[in-house]
């Protein structure tokens, strides 16, 4: 979500830095607000109780390490990341020919 927003900006013909930073700051709420719904859905799956709970204690557990751990990412090394290493390139021909119908 971060990385195609910031490439986005790119394409609009901001410098790579300026991207980085607009993008990530226009995405940020949202990046936020989805992690949290997922969150908010597995967490409680950890605490369930009885056999259940014992099968999928870890599963709930490494769901919403992995979601959170995603979104620190896509908050912190993607921007830094794009503001190195992205450039768009010219578009090729399929690009250029698929315009004409959006």
């Amino acid at each position: 979500m971060v990385l195609e927003n910031i490439i986005r900006h790119q394409e609009k013909g901001e410098n790579r830095f300026l991207a980085a930073i607009n993008g990530s700051k226009e995405i940020t709420f949202a990046a936020i607000a989805a992690t949290v719904s997922i969150v908010a859905i597995f967490l409680p799956v950890a605490f369930m109780t009885g056999v259940v709970g014992r099968f999928f204690f870890q599963f709930g557990v490494t769901i919403t390490v992995a979601v959170l751990l995603s979104l620190l990412e896509a908050l912190t090394l993607t921007p830094m990341r794009c503001s190195q290493f992205v450039e768009v390139k010219d578009k090729n021909w399929i690009e250029r020919k698929s315009e004409k119908f959006s």
